[in-house]
């Protein structure tokens, strides 16, 4: 997702950006935006193996996961922020609409995981 989507979305959005400027675009600095981004999203799909492993220890349950969605949801809005090497908001909601829906799969793990025990 990282490297067919979020790279493409964002490298394209910023290089249009910046049309009227000669690009100074080094291998270093591309690789660095890319490096970022991939390694940023391969933590952010870690996303529902940790909630099934907090769910499977106990520490979260499906009740409390969507109690606490708004939450959930503004801290994914700052981790996006913080994790986009650029900033801006195409790139964050890149981010932000995945980890929202990895997160409702997490509560949806964290069902079935409760429901089993049972």
């Amino acid at each position: 997702f990282g490297y067919y989507v979020a790279t493409p979305v964002a490298s394209g959005w910023l290089i249009g950006l910046g049309e009227k400027f000669t690009a100074q675009i080094t291998l270093r600095s591309a690789f660095q935006f890319e490096s970022r981004i991939i390694l940023a999203m391969g933590l952010v799909f870690e996303l529902p193996i940790v909630i099934f492993f907090l769910s499977r220890i106990g520490v979260v349950t499906p009740q409390f996961l969507m109690r606490h969605f708004k939450t959930a949801v503004l801290i994914i809005a700052v981790l996006a922020a913080i994790l986009t090497p650029t900033g801006d908001v195409l790139t964050m909601s890149v981010f932000a609409g995945p980890m929202i829906l990895l997160y409702l799969l997490g509560v949806g793990v964290s069902w079935l995981v409760g429901r089993r025990d049972k």
